[in-house]
């Protein structure tokens, strides 16, 4: 059915998809993989995503500009490949930021968290959490080795800043992507 839609109005139905939904459908036929590939659906994607990229027509290409600018995508070669590489590299930047800022972020399993307001609450003691921040970098070695429980899985939800898989939506069904919208 999708391959028969008009390429407008396939261009508004991948909008709603996730990005690997739409990586997935790309394989369905010829005319969706030419509309999941147009650059104008990979640069909307990534100001939805990231932040509306700024203006920057005078930087010369040869040099690498400020990342997340229109420059710097067209700098990587194309808007999907920027696209995809802000996806991986989204959470240590925000893993720099919040250590300059002197916020309390950990990585884990690719997603960001803000332990700041749980340092009191963590029943392994503020001394942990606070010496995996100061480490910076990932600590998902760290957390697997204590074996958290799927109740002490399900609280990290609220303290969650960046969750990587939601925003590949490499994770759950169409079905639920539909309908948590």
């Amino acid at each position: 059915m999708l391959c028969q839609l008009p390429a407008t109005l396939l261009v508004e139905v991948l909008s709603y998809l996730s990005p690997y939904h739409v990586t997935v459908l790309e394989q369905a036929s010829s005319h969706t993989r030419d509309v999941a590939r147009l650059e104008g659906h990979w640069r909307e994607r990534f100001i939805r995503l990231f932040g509306h990229p700024h203006s920057s027509a005078d930087v010369p290409l040869h040099a690498a500009p400020h990342r997340g600018s229109a420059a710097h995508c067209r700098w990587l070669g194309t808007w999907r490949l920027s696209f995809y590489r802000e996806l991986r590299e989204r959470p240590h930047t925000l893993m720099s930021e919040a250590r300059a800022a002197g916020l309390q972020y950990l990585l884990i399993h690719g997603s960001v968290y803000d332990v700041g307001p749980f340092l009191d609450l963590h029943p392994g003691g503020v001394g942990i959490l606070l010496e995996q921040v100061e480490k910076g970098g990932d600590a998902t070695r760290q957390f697997e080795l204590y074996m958290h429980s799927d109740a002490a899985r399900r609280m990290m939800r609220d303290f969650c800043v960046w969750d990587a898989a939601a925003a590949a939506g490499a994770h759950g069904t169409l079905r639920t992507l539909l309908l948590s919208s």
